[in-house]
């Protein structure tokens, strides 16, 4: 008998259990985070375990993929055969993407990679995945986007033309 939603979403609920400051229990599995930070006053979790809890709830909750099941408190997800099926499609892709011009230029991070947006899309960048271009604005660069995106829309694969 298939769960329902609202029985998938009790379970998800009632099996969070905080470890500490940068670390959970979901499901069964435990979710471990940057242990420097602390948490917040108004919140029992470090913003880095946060983002680690959002990015599993959306996962969870949003995406739904029928490989997805639910076991009493733990999790089955076939991992292997979406990763090999990525693999195949990203190995068709013959592409190698293209440069993007008019991204702006947000700052640097700690690694030392470019924080560049356009039209609410913010990317961060290596060297080599940047250069001026003529005819832009000042503070704007041509952005090579790469051939795909695996993690972009998480449960997405996309493929991105040369031209």
């Amino acid at each position: 008998m298939k769960e329902t939603f609202e029985t998938q979403l009790r379970q998800i609920v009632e099996s969070f259990d905080v470890r500490g400051a940068s670390e959970f229990d979901l499901l069964g599995t435990l979710y471990k985070a940057e242990a420097h930070a602390s948490p917040e006053s108004d919140c029992c979790i470090n913003e880095a375990a946060r983002k680690i809890l959002s990015g599993v709830i959306y996962e969870l909750v949003h995406i739904r993929r029928d490989e997805i099941t639910f076991h009493g408190n733990g999790l089955t997800l076939d991992g292997s055969t979406a990763r090999d099926f990525v693999t195949t499609l990203s190995q068709a892709n013959s592409g190698r993407g293209a440069w993007e011009p008019g991204w702006r230029i947000d700052g640097r991070d700690r690694d030392g990679r470019l924080i560049v947006s356009r039209r609410g899309l913010r990317l961060w960048v290596r060297d080599d995945q940047f250069r001026a271009q003529d005819n832009q604005r000042p503070g704007s660069v041509g952005v090579n986007i790469g051939k795909e995106f695996r993690a972009l829309l998480s449960g997405f694969y996309m493929a991105i033309g040369d031209a």
